[in-house]
């Protein structure tokens, strides 16, 4: 599965450092991943299975070692600095590190005192059966059986990414959401507690959506009106009509204007949530028209859309701005 989404998980990890006897390079070894051992995704739990690197170790894979998933590579498997292998406990990795490198002077005193002590590794799933789920009754367990390390990486981290902290579990939600709704297509019934954890699961992402939207929206309306305040203290007043990722619409009222003028501007949101208005507002019209769904596919998850309590959208409403 080529286009699999990457994901990274994080196990504190023993390290080792220690000089190499023959040419004085300290040397790095620690786990990247820990076999048979579940931890809490939060809509479900998850493990790895101990085969599951077998087939991407025995292809040679290129893997990098990084400091936080980012940054210029302190060993790579390319260039035989880097040797990854797997044994009883885990995804062992051994890195020949270079006492020349600014990255690793800076690194070293760092990890002989032990001040970082997790690693995290880079991983798609491979194959239609790289991963498996069982939905038990009292969780569910997601176990990872193939996993690709193909042009990805290993990482000592800083901070451990908690498998449980919102960004985690909302992808963690979409992947179990996904799934289920991927073997229901595929003609699976699912038990009614199964389809009770998946009606949870979509509740949760629909609530968290309605708080992103509702918080985008609110920055947006300060912004837009913040751009519009006239200079001489006279009454205006903005509100936005509609967004997507890069555009904003908002309609502006003054004292003299009771219907208002809409106006189409791109803008940014910074990691904080502070949106900031880009480019020149353009003026707009709109204009709605429906298109009916008949994509069976479609229609169906439409259907269960609703049933978690989200809005029917057997039709889709598009929203064309005219005179750009």
């Amino acid at each position: 599965m080529a286009d699999a989404t990457c994901e990274t998980r994080t196990v504190a990890a023993a390290f080792e450092m220690r000089d190499d006897t023959a040419t004085g390079s300290p040397v790095f070894e620690g786990y990247a991943s820990v076999f048979d051992t579940p931890y809490n995704m939060g809509p479900f739990w998850e493990q790895v299975d101990k085969r599951a690197f077998n087939r991407t170790l025995n292809a040679s894979p290129d893997v990098r070692l990084l400091v936080d998933h980012v940054g210029q590579p302190l060993a790579r498997t390319k260039s035989g600095t880097l040797e990854l292998h797997a044994d009883t406990q885990g995804l062992h990795a051994r890195a020949t590190l270079d006492n020349s490198d600014p990255d690793v002077q800076r690194l070293l005193p760092k990890l002989r005192r032990g001040d970082l002590d997790q690693m995290s590794f880079s991983f798609r799933i491979a194959g239609t059966n790289g991963d498996e789920w069982d939905y038990g009754v009292e969780r569910t367990m997601r176990t990872l059986k193939e996993l690709s390390l193909a042009d990805q990486d290993v990482s000592i981290v800083t901070y451990p990414a908690s498998h449980t902290t919102s960004a985690t579990v909302r992808s963690a939600c979409h992947l179990l959401s996904e799934q289920m709704h991927r073997e229901m297509r595929a003609g699976r019934t699912f038990a009614p507690i199964d389809m009770a954890k998946l009606r949870r699961n979509m509740d949760r992402l629909a609530a968290e959506d309605r708080m992103t939207a509702n918080d985008t929206r609110d920055s947006l309306n300060e912004a837009v009106n913040e751009a519009c305040e006239p200079d001489d203290g006279s009454y205006v007043y903005a509100y936005v009509v509609d967004y997507d990722d890069t555009n904003v619409w908002y309609t502006v009222f003054t004292a003299d204007d009771s219907d208002g003028d809409t106006w189409q501007q791109s803008y940014t949101l910074a990691a904080d949530g502070m949106a900031t208005l880009t480019g020149l507002p353009l003026a707009v019209r709109r204009r709605t028209s429906w298109e009916l769904v008949t994509d069976p596919d479609e229609i169906q998850e439409d259907l269960a859309a609703a049933r978690t309590g989200r809005p029917l959208d057997l039709a889709r409403r598009i929203a064309v701005a005219l005179d750009l």
